[in-house]
């Protein structure tokens, strides 16, 4: 069985104006979810989850953060800061080191969650975003 070693890329969203971070090699079905109890668990949040055609939202909050899990069809996982500050961006970024650390240190092998049709991958988030930015 193939372990599937999960990372994230830093990123600018010039159009949104926001700092993204992509998760790479983390495409299963519910893996936002798995993700936002790693959250509520690990620094005390909690999380609503919202349902569209083509992508979902979770919200992940306490009474100081706010950060949107995404997850869309042709791109797949990422989270933001809803309020965006140097200060936040940092706070999330350590934050999710801790969670890819927790998922990677489980040993989360393929086929554990389901896997979607395809494992997203940096390039194939880059060539998707490429035209809009």
């Amino acid at each position: 069985m193939t372990v599937m070693i999960v990372k994230y890329a830093k990123h600018q969203n010039k159009r949104k104006n926001r700092v993204e971070f992509w998760l790479v090699n983390f495409d299963y079905y519910d893996g936002n979810d798995y993700i936002a109890k790693l959250f509520c668990s690990n620094f005390n949040m909690i999380y609503k989850k919202e349902k569209f055609i083509r992508y979902s939202i979770i919200y992940v909050y306490s009474e100081n953060e706010k950060y949107e899990l995404l997850w869309h069809e042709d791109i797949g996982n990422m989270i933001y800061c809803s309020i965006q500050s140097e200060k936040n961006n940092i706070v999330l970024e350590e934050r999710l080191k801790k969670i890819i650390n927790i998922i990677n240190s489980d040993g989360l092998k393929a086929g554990e969650l389901p896997v979607r049709g395809k494992t997203s991958s940096l390039q194939g988030i880059i060539n998707f975003f490429g035209k809009w930015m």
